[in-house]
């Protein structure tokens, strides 16, 4: 295998302009192919034959009202003002008979209603409009959320300057990590820091690019694997995070290990090659005779 490894090491030295270009077009390939034939991401969690998910599978069936997540509207008076006011219930009913319209939504609870307890603050300023969803997070569509949004809105607007209504709740979260501008803030970091280390424009920026160029592929091949099962969206984040961290490290080690070769005397093109130290024999004042 070691000589395996120098031989490929030396021939990829020596066609160094052609294995840029072979890894760019793979780049080029595979992202094509992950744009135009990806089917998303999916962040509905289930584990089929767990006491929990019967549990969820039946209510969804028998209850739905219940069964998916939920959002709300926190409505708030100024200091001074009742929330239950027979125009602000007027208001709050309308906005419920609408959040009823609305697509994905179960039911709405209003809060001034006969049956509902517990939904007016103590001293009548705030009250709480419950929205109940047919879906599970994963499944809320944005409309929805614009389109809740916009009723809240509208509401807080016939309630009167000083009025707020405020829309929130689990619908409205985002509980799944995804890929953002966080991970390129990480790779300046990175080159920041090689490049006090290194000193050198070409020794910093070559570990982050083949981390990047590794780290794309991987992200498109995962994308492209949607075509045939559903990949959560924490998967590519982690393919992210954990290549770049292994690509820059093994190609820090990499680079780290040239120089020092450099320094005992190897010549570049050897140095290049070598996959690893050669070994060395075993020093004869190691062994003992007692």
């Amino acid at each position: 295998m070691s000589s395996f490894l120098y031989r490929l090491g030396r021939a990829a030295a020596r066609a160094r302009g052609l294995v840029l270009v072979v890894w760019v077009v793979a780049l080029v390939a595979v992202g094509g192919t992950a744009l135009l034939a990806n089917r998303g991401t999916d962040d509905a969690f289930a584990i089929p034959g767990s006491e929990s998910q019967d549990a969820l599978d039946y209510l969804g069936h028998v209850f739905p009202e219940v069964s998916g997540t939920s959002a709300q509207l926190v409505v708030l008076v100024p200091a001074g003002q009742r929330v239950d006011t027979p125009a602000a219930e007027a208001a709050v009913a309308d906005a419920v008979a609408r959040l009823k319209k609305v697509d994905q939504v179960a039911t709405v609870v209003d809060p001034f209603a006969k049956n509902v307890k517990n939904a007016v603050s103590r001293d009548h300023q705030a009250a709480l409009v419950a929205v109940l969803l047919k879906v599970n997070l994963a499944h809320v569509s944005a409309t929805t959320k614009a389109t809740v949004s916009g009723i809240a809105a509208d509401l807080q607007k016939r309630l009167g300057p000083g009025a707020g209504v405020y829309p929130g709740g689990d619908a409205f979260s985002n509980h799944i990590p995804k890929v953002s501008a966080t991970e390129a803030v990480g790779i300046l970091v990175a080159l920041l820091v090689l490049l006090v280390v290194f000193k050198s424009f070409i020794a910093a920026g070559m570990p982050l690019l083949t981390a990047i160029l590794g780290v794309g592929i991987s992200v498109g091949l995962i994308f492209a694997a949607t075509v045939l099962t559903p990949i959560s969206s924490t998967a590519p984040l982690l393919a992210v995070m954990l290549g770049l961290a292994v690509g820059i490290d093994y190609a820090l080690f990499i680079l780290s290990r040239h120089r020092d070769q450099l320094t005992e005397g190897l010549d570049v093109w050897t140095s290049r090659s070598r996959s690893r130290e050669p070994p060395r024999p075993p020093d004869p004042r190691s062994f003992s005779l007692v």
